[in-house]
Parts: C-alpha cells; sequence; structure tokens
C-alpha cells in the first residue's frame, strides 16, 4: 500500500515536472514570437517612412526644379 502510495506520488511528481516544462517551452516559443512579430513590424514602419522621405523629398525637388525652370524660361 505505502509503496503504491509512493509511485502515485513520484508520478504525480512527473506529471508536474512535465507540465511545467511544457507551460515554460509555450511562454518562450509565445514571447519569441511576439520579439518576432514587432522586430517585423518594425522594420516595415522603418521602410514605409523611408520610402515617404525618400517620395517627399523628390516631389519637393521635382516641383522645385520646375518651378526655378519657369523663372527661367520667364
Amino acid at each position: 500500500m505505502a509503496a503504491t502510495c509512493e509511485k502515485a506520488v513520484v508520478v504525480a511528481a512527473e506529471v508536474v515536472v512535465i507540465v511545467a516544462v511544457v507551460v515554460v517551452v509555450v511562454v518562450v516559443v509565445v514571447v519569441v514570437v511576439v520579439v518576432v512579430v514587432v522586430a517585423v513590424v518594425a522594420a516595415v514602419v522603418v521602410v514605409v517612412v523611408v520610402v515617404v522621405v525618400v517620395v517627399v523629398a523628390v516631389v519637393s525637388s521635382s516641383s522645385s526644379s520646375s518651378s526655378s525652370n519657369q523663372k527661367c524660361q520667364r
């Protein structure tokens, strides 16, 4: 009877350890996925900002050059 009880306790302890390990692994995986998603979103935001800045710079330079050309033509 005592041996059976001890085996049950050992099995229960093993199950608790296994569940704890699984929970830790799942939490780590979720954290890694969140970090990767945040990094990708940040990279996309940076690319969009760079593209917008370049487009604005090109448009402003082309509009200023066209206006200067008009002044020269006059």
